[in-house]
C-alpha cells in the first residue's frame, strides 16, 4: 500500500471518528446507487464519504491479480487490465458497479459458471473498521470475517481496498447463439455445456423459444459480424432475440471485449422495454437513442431507486427478482416463472460452487433466474406470488424486495447468519454500522394484497388522476398503434 493511499484512509477513519455516540454510519459516495431502496433512510445517520477510494494501485500481471480501493469502477478495472491482456475473472454487466459494492452486494456473471460469484474472485480485502482500525482479512488472516463479508450491504465495516483475480483475456469475444424450442432441450445443453467455454447464459424468450448464450475470446472477428455498440443500436437482447428467431441454427457474432462485458447496461437487461412497452422507442433508433439519454441520467441521478411509483407500486406491476436455484432444479424453476408470472424473458446465468459448498449441498452449480418484467398472468398478486416465489427459490436474494420475513430468511441457512452475528459482536460493527436486516426492503404478509395498477405506466408517467390529462390520449392511440406495426412476441 502506497503513502497516498493510506492517506486517503486515514480520511476516511477521521470522519469516522467524528461519529457522535448513538448515531449509525452511512456511506457516501460519487457513483450511483444499486440498492432499490429509496436513500433517504440514511439521512439520520452519520454519514462517511468514500469517494476518495477510487484508485487502482497495483495490477500484478504475473500473478493476474489487482490491488484496487473500495471504489474503483469495475468497468473502469476491466478497461485497465485489459490493455495487459487481462480482465476480472467475473464483471457484472453495470460499469459503475463499484468494487466494494460488489462484494457488499454480490456479483453474479455469465463467466460465473467457471468461476463463481464475485466474491469467490477476491484474494483479500482491507477492511476499515468502527473503531478507526484498519485490518486485512483474507482466508488466512480474520477468515471469519472474510467469509462474513459477502453479501452484508456494507454493514460490517468499510472495504477499503481489495485484491481481484484476473484472467487472461483477448480484444474481441465471439458470441455463439444457440436457439431451442423445448425447454428440455434447452436445459439438457445449458447443463452439458457448463466449464466448456469462457462466457455461459442463458435467455428465455417465450414458451418455445429459449437461446443458449456463450462466448470466447478471439483475437480478431474472422469471418463474423462485428456487433459494434454506437448509439441507437439494437440492445444486446434484441439481438439475440432477432438472430435466433431469424434461424433455427446456430449463429455466431463477435464483439469488442469491453462492449460484450458491459452488454447489458444499454436497456438495463430488457427493463426499459418493458417500463416504456411502446416500441416506437424501443424499435426505432432514435427513440433507443433517446431512452438511453434518459435513462442514464435517472440512473446518474438516483441509481436504481424507483422516484416515480413506490415500492409497493412498483411490485404490483413489475417484477425485479433474482433467485437462487439448484442446477438440478432450473427447470422446476423456470416452469414455475412460467406458470404463476409469466414474465418474460427470464435470465439464466449458473455461478460455480466451491468444493465445500458442492460437498455440503449436492450440487454444482447455483442458477440465478432473474425475473425482471411485468407479469402477464391473470390475478397477480404480488405478495401472494412473490412469496411463493422466494419461498420456492433455494437462495433468495437480498438484493431487491424481501417477501419473507427475517426469522425464515434465516432459519434458510442459519450457519451463515450465525456468522454474520458473530461477526458483527467481534469487530465492532454492532451499534455502530446499521444491521443487514435494517438494510433490505420488508414487505408486511398481512396488509392488503392488491392486484396490478390499471394503465400503470400512464400513472407512473401522469400521476394518479393520469386520465385528466388531454396528451394521454393521443399518446395512448399512437402506442397502440406503434405495437401492431413493429413487436411480435415470441
Amino acid at each position: 500500500m502506497n503513502g497516498s493511499h493510506l492517506d486517503r484512509v486515514r480520511q476516511v477513519a477521521d470522519q469516522l471518528a467524528a461519529r457522535s455516540p448513538g448515531s449509525k454510519i452511512t456511506i457516501r459516495k460519487a457513483t450511483p446507487s444499486h440498492s432499490i431502496r429509496d436513500p433517504s433512510y440514511k439521512a439520520a445517520g452519520h454519514p462517511v464519504d468514500v469517494s476518495g477510494l477510487c484508485n487502482i494501485l497495483c495490477i500484478d500481471v504475473e500473478a493476474r491479480r489487482a490491488m484496487v480501493e473500495g471504489q474503483v469502477l469495475i468497468g473502469d478495472l476491466s478497461k485497465a487490465t485489459l490493455t495487459h491482456g487481462l480482465v476480472p475473472a467475473v464483471v457484472p454487466e453495470f460499469r459503475k458497479f463499484t468494487i466494494a459494492g460488489l462484494i457488499n452486494g454480490e456479483g453474479i456473471q455469465s463467466s460465473s459458471h467457471r468461476h463463481g460469484l464475485f466474491t469467490h474472485t477476491v484474494q483479500s480485502m482491507e477492511v476499515l473498521l468502527a473503531s478507526g482500525q484498519t485490518i486485512e482479512v483474507s482466508t488466512s488472516a480474520h477468515v471469519d470475517l472474510f467469509a462474513a463479508l459477502p453479501e452484508s450491504l456494507g454493514t460490517l465495516g468499510i472495504i477499503t481496498a481489495a485484491t481481484i483475480d484476473l484472467v487472461p483475456a483477448r480484444p474481441y469475444v465471439e458470441i455463439t447463439y444457440r436457439r431451442f424450442t423445448s425447454l428440455r432441450a434447452y436445459l439438457d445443453a445449458f447443463r452439458e455445456s457448463l466449464g466448456q467455454t469462457a462466457f455461459h447464459e442463458g435467455v428465455i424468450f417465450g414458451a418455445r423459444m429459449q437461446v443458449l448464450i456463450t462466448g470466447e475470446f478471439v483475437d480478431q472477428p474472422g469471418a463474423h459480424r462485428l456487433v459494434t455498440e454506437v448509439p441507437g443500436a439494437p440492445y444486446f437482447y434484441q439481438r439475440a432475440r432477432s438472430v435466433a428467431a431469424a434461424s433455427r441454427a446456430v449463429t455466431h457474432e463477435v464483439m469488442q471485449t469491453l462492449s460484450y462485458l458491459s452488454r447489458s447496461e444499454r436497456g438495463m437487461w430488457w427493463l426499459m422495454e418493458c417500463h416504456a412497452d411502446f416500441p416506437l422507442l424501443s424499435e426505432t433508433r432514435w427513440g433507443r437513442r433517446y431512452m438511453d439519454k434518459v435513462a442514464a441520467a435517472t440512473y446518474d441521478r438516483s441509481g436504481f431507486a424507483s422516484r416515480d411509483l413506490t415500492t409497493l407500486e412498483r411490485d404490483r406491476c413489475l417484477v425485479t427478482q433474482d433467485i437462487g436455484v439448484t442446477l438440478e432444479r432450473l427447470g422446476d424453476g423456470v416452469e414455475w416463472v412460467q406458470q404463476h408470472l409469466g414474465v418474460y424473458p427470464i435470465w439464466n446465468c449458473a455461478a460455480r460452487l466451491s468444493e465445500n459448498t458442492r460437498n455440503r449441498v449436492g450440487t454444482s452449480h447455483l442458477v440465478d433466474i432473474g425475473v425482471y418484467g411485468e407479469p402477464m398472468v391473470d390475478g397477480y398478486q404480488h405478495i401472494r406470488d412473490m412469496r411463493a416465489l422466494q419461498r420456492m427459490a433455494d437462495s433468495p436474494s437480498l438484493w431487491g424486495v424481501s417477501y419473507l420475513p427475517w426469522e425464515e430468511i434465516t432459519s434458510a441457512n442459519p450457519a451463515r447468519y450465525a456468522r454474520y452475528e458473530q461477526a458483527r459482536q467481534t469487530y465492532g460493527a454492532d451499534g455502530a454500522f446499521m444491521h443487514l436486516k435494517d438494510k433490505v426492503v420488508w414487505v408486511d404478509p398481512d396488509q392488503p394484497d392488491r392486484g396490478k395498477i390499471p394503465f400503470w405506466r400512464l400513472h407512473r408517467s401522469f400521476g394518479r388522476r393520469w386520465y385528466l390529462n388531454p396528451a394521454v390520449y393521443p399518446l395512448f392511440v399512437v402506442a397502440q398503434i406503434s405495437k401492431l406495426v413493429w413487436r411480435s412476441k415470441p
